[in-house]
């Protein structure tokens, strides 16, 4: 099914005639009806552009553009395929498409923090990581993804299951 969603949205990309990373021209038309209705929302990236990503719902797929990170229009926020949403730059290891507009910060992987996330069994939570206050993990199904790293300033706040300042979290001791 997943193979026959994308099949679909890379014929809808490539008829499309658009500058890659210019979101202006954009408009809540830009569908194309692919055929196939599961009853479930999926988001795919754009495979030539790492702030466009499609919404397919209803049999439609429709491409949207990630906001803005400033109101100066240079920059924007970078479709996440891991977690389906825009997200800081930084913060995805490797954009799909075009993204020579983004500076990647390289990431290095904690192998003994990843091994010590405690995901449920069942069901999607946001849980933090056991050795970096401003890191968390995204657990789908038991399954961790990330580690995901809070704006500078702030730590991942357990309790709300989101990034927040220090003086609204609960006490960290390990934070780097």
């Amino acid at each position: 099914m997943k193979l026959l969603y994308l099949l679909a949205i890379a014929v809808a990309a490539t008829e499309a005639n658009e500058n890659l990373n210019d979101c202006s021209e954009l408009t809540a038309e830009q569908c194309i009806d692919i055929g196939i209705n599961d009853h479930k929302v999926h988001y795919y990236a754009h495979p030539y552009s790492c702030h466009k990503f499609y919404k397919v719902e209803g049999g439609r797929a429709c491409l949207s553009c990630c906001p803005l990170i400033r109101p100066d229009r240079s920059n924007r926020l970078v479709f996440n395929p891991e977690s389906g949403m825009c997200d800081w730059p930084f913060n995805v290891r490797n954009p799909a498409g075009n993204c020579n507009d983004v500076n990647q910060i390289p990431k290095s992987i904690n192998l003994r923090s990843a091994i010590r996330v405690n995901c449920p069994e069942s069901g999607t939570s946001l849980v933090k990581d056991e050795e970096d206050c401003t890191r968390y993990y995204k657990c789908v199904n038991g399954t961790p993804k990330g580690p995901f790293k809070c704006r500078i300033g702030n730590i991942f706040n357990p309790t709300i299951q989101a990034c927040d300042i220090p003086g609204n979290t609960p006490p960290c001791i390990h934070s780097k």
